[in-house]
């Protein structure tokens, strides 16, 4: 086999490869079910602002029909000004399986954790690396009432410093030079 049909049958195989990767979707990374609700608190049935998983606060929560799988009801974290509910949608809903897809705008935070209810239990999910669309399963895989998204727990950054005016600068090296002509004159006396 010539050199030019080794490179090109390589080629050919990554581009393969390539396709199939891009082509799949990957699992979601089941962290566990839990009973009742999500970190031990009052979400999904209390206000949402209250509701956290391993320190990360709930984002938002939508609640769905078990006879059309459509959202009946969305409630959103005061925390996150920026989410509408538009940047999601779902697929599955009553199969008890299916996909999430959240398209974030300016501003929007990112997805860490989720979780997917069905009766009185809670399959809770960590994102497999793309925090913008995942595979979710419910217990026993019956159609999903309600999911609740999370976001990281790290604190927001300090803000930056605050930059000194010209002015204020201007001032600042004005009183250095006035001292050190003080200091000056003081030494020729």
């Amino acid at each position: 086999m010539t050199g030019r049909k080794l490179l090109l049958g390589a080629a050919a195989a990554g581009m393969l490869a390539l396709v199939g990767m891009t082509g799949r979707a990957e699992a979601a990374i089941d962290l566990g079910s839990i009973a009742g609700n999500p970190g031990g608190n009052a979400c999904p049935t209390g206000p949402i602002a209250n509701c956290s998983f391993a320190g990360s606060p709930a984002i938002i929560k939508f609640e769905f029909s078990d006879q059309t799988g459509l959202v009946t009801g969305v409630e959103i974290n005061p925390l996150f000004s920026t989410i509408d509910g538009s940047e999601f949608s779902f697929t599955g809903v009553l199969a008890g399986t299916g996909t999430w897809t959240y398209t974030p705008g300016p501003g929007d935070p990112l997805i860490t954790h989720y979780a997917a209810k069905a009766g009185t239990g809670n399959k809770v999910f960590g994102n497999d690396g793309d925090p913008n669309t995942d595979t979710w399963f419910t217990p026993g895989n019956k159609e999903l009432s309600n999911m609740v998204f999370f976001d990281t727990a790290a604190p927001p950054p300090p803000p930056p410093p605050p930059i000194p005016e010209p002015a204020t600068l201007g001032l600042l090296g004005a009183g250095l030079l006035g001292l050190g002509l003080a200091r000056r004159m003081r030494r020729r006396a």
